[in-house]
């Protein structure tokens, strides 16, 4: 899975590349009647990951090579007659959309002894992902689904296999017309990955 299907040494941003993100962090405190209430929030505007189509080949739709690079997406459709793919667009850098995240943290502190002013107890809440944002983290990268869902490229050599054409380049549309019986794989380009729902945190210290 060392090459893409144009032949090229697998290269390009990897999965979880966010290049540009804008991370903003603030808190406040009020001390009020020997008590202390603290407010903090953090914002996270992130650019979305990247985007990539990746076809299974030889046995496996999980060990899948990536359509000309990683980060390209391309859209196939299927003649419903004939059963024959083509490439109606191909995207270079693909990627997800913008992900943005709002975290809060409510603290609030006292003190316990009149003789000891170190000791104090503490309750806290944080609240992650506080507007419950699910931003799409992933999609389905297999365009094709037959059995297993992937190509094979079986020869009569003793290994079975053409690795020369899988590791030289080979055009995928064409591929999957010629070898007949595949079918658009229906979830190809479809959210399975979402942002972590909203996450809410208890706590209580004993300061001493």
């Amino acid at each position: 899975m060392q090459f893409t299907t144009t032949g090229k040494v697998a290269d390009g941003p990897l999965g979880t590349d966010r290049p540009n993100v804008v991370n903003m962090a603030g808190s406040y405190t009020v001390k009020w009647f020997g008590m202390e209430t603290s407010l903090g929030l953090i914002q996270t505007i992130a650019q979305g990951s990247p985007r990539s189509t990746c076809v299974g080949v030889v046995d496996s739709a999980s060990a899948c090579q990536f359509y000309d690079q990683r980060g390209t997406w391309a859209t196939f459709s299927q003649d419903p007659t004939t059963g024959a793919f083509t490439v109606d667009n191909v995207e270079h850098n693909a990627r997800m959309p913008f992900l943005t995240q709002t975290d809060v943290n409510l603290g609030h502190s006292f003190k316990v002894s009149k003789t000891n002013e170190a000791l104090r107890m503490a309750f806290e809440v944080s609240a992650i992902n506080l507007l419950n944002q699910h931003a799409v983290l992933s999609v389905s990268p297999n365009p094709f689904a037959q059995g297993n869902q992937y190509l094979t490229f079986t020869d009569s050599s003793p290994l079975g296999t053409d690795v020369k054409k899988f590791l030289t380049g080979y055009d995928v549309a064409a591929e999957a017309t010629a070898q007949g019986g595949m079918i658009k794989n229906s979830r190809y380009g479809v959210p399975f990955l979402f942002q972590n729902a909203r996450t809410l945190r208890l706590g209580v210290r004993f300061i001493f």
